[in-house]
């Protein structure tokens, strides 16, 4: 399910602010691709996360290509959204970017899933 909050508030307040954020940090966990960024991409906010691997776990690698804003350090965070909070139509165009991104990657997920779906009635014939 979706994160209730840290222990503060309700899962609803959680969800609130998630559909008023712009953007959302999105901490690695044992990889960089973790709940935190699905979560933010399904909220339609823009996941940052961070990178300071240069291993197996770097975003890069697990996701390929792709759109989202990665800082080493987390010390970066603030010069990161005041550059884009100072220039709405970059953020904008960013932000397109992201859903354009998230859709065709969620779309390659919903064709996977229904492939394997399509294998597992194929193979129990």
């Amino acid at each position: 399910g979706m994160t209730e909050g840290w222990g503060r508030g309700s899962g609803d307040e959680y969800t609130e602010t998630m559909l008023e954020s712009v953007f959302a940090l999105c901490p690695q966990g044992w990889a960089a691709e973790t709940f935190r960024m699905y979560e933010a991409l399904v909220f339609g906010a823009i996941p940052v996360l961070q990178d300071d691997s240069e291993g197996d776990d770097s975003p890069y690698k697990v996701l390929g290509q792709h759109p989202l804003p990665v800082v080493r350090s987390w010390a970066e965070v603030p010069a990161l959204l005041r550059h884009y909070y100072s220039r709405p139509h970059e953020m904008n165009k960013l932000q397109h970017r992201v859903i354009e991104w998230w859709d065709a990657l969620a779309d390659g997920f919903a064709r996977q899933f229904a492939w394997e779906v399509l294998k597992g009635f194929s193979t129990n014939k």
